[in-house]
């Protein structure tokens, strides 16, 4: 017999059908009731297949707000913008079912309605001081840098400690004994450079042969280094930073929104606003059917309901005052 925690499946159906919803003292009950629930067993299930993933295809997309009705403009990228909306649309819709008072929050997509400012997420700034390590851990990230005092950057992702930067407007540089006058490359694993220091990562490796249109001198260049045009293969590498050292924050997002705003999509449930997380919607659904599982073991091993109540307190728990 499958094992039930809190309110049985058919109790809610038949509860959601006559527009019973969950007030927070249900839902604190059921987490008190988790809570002191046994621990159950883990479950060792099979090991997964190798596969080769298929690289999904780059999408723009159009977004038009329920508020105001304005259209804002995504670029084209892997992230399935459209796609993963829709799910968290109808992740919500199915929950209401079961009786949750939730919503989506989708006002972060809306440049008209939310501006970047508002969402804390610069996309521009300037290097102000030299990144430090704060830990041991974190010096792989400070061996990086190759930018200057003064050098301005574009913004990739903001995430509060750190953020991912490229120059504003790179230049790219190559050690002068690894290319030769016509631009062809000399050894294999080199580094095209943003700055003109051997010094932690660069833009990226190129490979022996490969060909660069070199780029006449200019005064002041260091010896040993030569200017060249941007790759054709330039992936973009980004530099790792400490948001301490970058000042000067700017909030332009130009003719396509930031990707980070899907970021800061939101779920309200009963007056609670929380931002989203990926698996909420399986992890929702699970305990309002009193699952003990929410990965029953039968594709890797198991993970317990149990184990996944701080995410579950932090969703249905009491707002801060």
């Amino acid at each position: 017999m499958k094992m039930k925690i809190g309110v049985g499946l058919a109790a809610l159906s038949a509860l959601a059908a006559e527009g019973k919803d969950f007030n927070r003292e249900e839902l604190n009950a059921m987490l008190d009731k988790l809570a002191a629930s046994p621990e159950p067993k883990v479950r060792r299930g099979p090991m997964a297949m190798c596969y080769a993933p298929m690289m999904p295809k780059r999408k723009a997309f159009d977004y038009y707000c329920r508020k105001c009705g304005m259209r804002t403009h995504y670029p084209e990228n892997y992230e399935g913008l459209g796609e993963e909306l829709a799910f968290y649309r109808d992740g919500a819709t199915k929950l209401r079912g079961m009786g949750l008072g939730i919503k989506l929050d989708e006002s972060a997509l809306c440049r008209h309605c939310t501006s970047l400012k508002a969402l804390s997420l610069p996309t521009s700034g300037v290097v102000i001081a030299e990144p430090k390590a704060k830990t041991k851990d974190d010096k792989w990230m400070c061996e990086r840098f190759g930018l200057r005092i003064g050098d301005a950057v574009v913004i990739l992702k903001w995430f509060g400690d750190w953020c991912e930067v490229v120059p504003k407007t790179p230049e790219y540089w190559i050690a002068e004994k690894f290319i030769n006058s016509d631009g062809r490359v000399l050894g294999d694993d080199v580094w095209v450079r943003y700055v003109p220091i051997v010094k932690g990562w660069g833009a990226l490796k190129v490979r022996k042969g490969t060909e660069l249109r070199r780029l006449p001198s200019q005064a002041g260049d260091p010896q040993g280094w030569v200017r060249v045009d941007h790759p054709k293969d330039d992936f973009g590498d980004y530099y790792c930073v400490d948001t301490g050292a970058i000042g000067s924050l700017g909030y332009e997002e130009g003719p396509n929104a930031s990707l980070q705003r899907l970021e800061h999509l939101a779920w309200i449930i009963n007056g609670k606003r929380t931002v989203v997380y990926e698996g909420d919607v399986e992890l929702l659904e699970k305990f309002m059917k009193g699952d003990v599982y929410l990965h029953d073991g039968s594709d890797g091993d198991s993970v317990s309901m149990k184990s996944q109540l701080p995410r579950l307190r932090k969703l249905l728990g009491e707002p801060k005052k």
